[in-house]
Parts: C-alpha cells; structure tokens; sequence
C-alpha cells in the first residue's frame, strides 16, 4: 500500500535520513522505533508531505504522491500534544476533518457519533475539551483523525506526555480501535513496550537508517545486532568463540557448561571467530543441573518475578529476570542458572 524508496534527507549538511526504504500492506500497524534523533519524525513529516526528500520516493497503491499537497492525500496525524482546538468542543474537532470535506451536515453527525462511540466516548459531543482528563483528550484527537477514514493513518509518539498506568491502558484500547476499523497505520515511538504491543511489523531505526525489520517475535528472539539487543533492554552480552560438539555448533559459558547456537551461521572464513553473544534476560531458572555459574550481587523481588544481578568470572555483570523462587537467593551466593536454548543467540560483532 504505501512505499518508501530510498528515501535520503539532512540538515545543514547532517543526514537525518540515508536511503531509508520499506513498505507498509493495507490494514497493517508498523511502529518505527528508535531514540530522539534518529529520524523518526523527519521521516512521518516526508510520508505525511510536510517536509521533501532530497532523494527518493514515496508510493501509494504504486504511484509516487511527492507532487500532491499535503491535504489531497487523504492521510490522518495524530500528534504527542493533541493540538485540539480550544475553542471547539468535542463535536467541532472530530467533525473538522469532515467539515473540510464539505459532507452534509447529517453526514457529518452521523459519522462524529459512530467516531466518537468507537473510542469510548459516547454522549461527550459537547463537552469543552479543556476540561477532559489527558486520555480523553487522547480519544478525541484519535476520533479526529479517524473520521475521515483516511487512507494511512500517522501517530508520532501520541502518548508520551500521558503517565505510565494511563498509557498502558489507553495503548491496549488504540490497539483494539485500530484493528477493529481496519486501519492502516505508522506508529512512530521510542518506547519498546509501545511498539511491540501495538505492532505487527517493527521498524528500529538509528542515526537516520534502519537497523532492523522484523515482527516483534522476530526482532525479540533474533536481534540483528549489538545495537539493537542493547536498544531493547537486552545487554548480557558476553564474548564467545563457537566450537563444534556432537555435530551441533555451540558456545561454552562462562564458567559452566556448553550450549548450542541455533542461529548460528558459519563465518565466511571458515575458522570460528570470537562472536558476540546474547543471553535473554527471561526464560532462565535457578537450577543445580545448570550452564551458567556465578556469584549473586544483587536481587530485587517483583512479586511473581526477581530481579537477579549474577557476576561469573571472566565476563560482565548479567542481569536476568527470573520467576520468584520458594527461597530467594542470597547476595555473595554461587548459584547455576539454567538457560533454554532459544535464550542464547549469536550476534553479529559490532554496534552498527
């Protein structure tokens, strides 16, 4: 539905955007994700048609729309401050879309009622916006940009001034929302836990270019590198040269036992070259018979979950969170932890 083709953009001569290219289908979420900075909405503004490309080009249903203006593309934005009109009530925002339109004034009551009962917000055509909450301030701008039925939907960071509880729970409704109106859409974020709750294809992007393209099991389970694990939460990352035992490919860990690499890929050079590897902060449990070996310095209980800080020798601090056990372990204590195979993954070396 729509294409990026190595889309390219600076300011005062730093890139903002290198070559970025990617697609999104008809009736699909993809978040971009990446920090402040990386050229996340440089990129929306360009799809949106508020800023050019210096090169590249961007399709929709296989036909470039660089030359059409902004408000011909039929695409809604959904911004972090809302931008509601102060002077409008709920009605007089979401019907604005409509209204620009020039659709008859049943028209318009109709598909602002329909709107408005989609985002839980029923009976609230006029009341003042400044005196909503922030998250249903929220709803209505989202009924805002919705009402038009727009061809693409473009949401750049749209709960981040809201506090945790409250975007938690107003993300599971937007999820919801969009799948239930077929809704085409890009969702741009810094926050991991948005992206992979919300998205059925994940875009992470650093310093202008994309770094991986994957659905969120993919890109959990396979990061594509240092960067990217590190990006996710994801830092026990230790230095292993891979040997071969019983026909399978595997790393020894520090200090305990050796485990097999199932994504492993032979190194061109044929020898096996130290590698980086990651080793998945979930999944472990404490257990006699495990691979990995080294003294506690420090636990934090979570309820049904610990927080455990393990030190092995030769390696760097790693952090795992573990199902709380009947004991907890003590700090200054040797314990094994017994890692599952899909918990330890190769990456490829370097941050890039």
């Amino acid at each position: 539905m729509l294409e990026i083709q190595c889309v390219s953009k600076s300011f005062d001569k730093t890139a903002a955007l290198s070559e970025v290219s990617f697609s999104v289908a008809k009736e699909e979420i993809v978040a971009i994700l990446g920090p402040s900075g990386c050229g996340k909405s440089t990129l929306l503004n360009i799809i949106a048609g508020l800023m050019t490309a210096e090169d590249g080009t961007v399709c929709f249903d296989g036909k470039p729309i660089t030359d059409i203006p902004p408000h011909q593309r039929n695409f809604g934005l959904m911004f972090q401050d809302y931008a509601l009109f102060p002077h409008r009530d709920v009605f007089g925002n979401v019907a604005f879309g409509l209204q620009q339109q020039s659709l008859p004034l049943t028209t318009i009551q109709q598909k602002v009622t329909t709107i408005l009962k989609k985002v839980g917000l029923t009976n609230y055509s006029h009341r003042d916006v400044n005196t909503l909450s922030g998250g249903e301030q929220q709803r209505v701008a989202l009924a805002r940009a919705l009402a038009p039925q727009p061809r693409l939907l473009m949401l750049d960071e749209p709960l981040g001034s809201l506090d945790r509880p409250l975007r938690e729970h107003l993300l599971s409704e937007l999820s919801q929302i969009l799948r239930a109106l077929h809704q085409t859409a890009i969702y741009v974020t810094h926050d991991q836990e948005e992206a992979f709750t919300i998205a059925d294809r994940i875009i992470i992007m650093r310093s202008g270019k994309i770094k991986q393209v994957g659905t969120p099991n993919e890109i959990y389970t396979h990061p594509a590198s240092e960067y990217v694990a590190r990006f996710l939460g994801m830092t026990n990352i230790i230095s292993a040269t891979p040997e071969r035992q019983n026909g399978e490919i595997g790393v020894q860990l520090p200090a305990a036992g050796w485990h097999p690499l199932t994504n492993f890929h032979k190194q061109p050079s044929g020898g096996h070259a130290p590698v980086s590897v990651l080793l998945r902060p979930t999944g472990a449990i404490i257990s006699p018979q495990g691979n990995l070996l080294g003294k506690v310095t420090g636990v934090s209980f979570r309820g049904s979950s610990i927080r455990l800080q393990l030190q092995p020798k030769q390696s760097p601090p790693l952090i795992f969170e573990l199902p709380t056990p009947d004991e907890l372990p003590q700090v200054g204590t040797q314990i094994r932890l017994k890692l599952p195979p899909d918990a330890v993954t190769w990456l490829p070396k370097g941050n890039a």
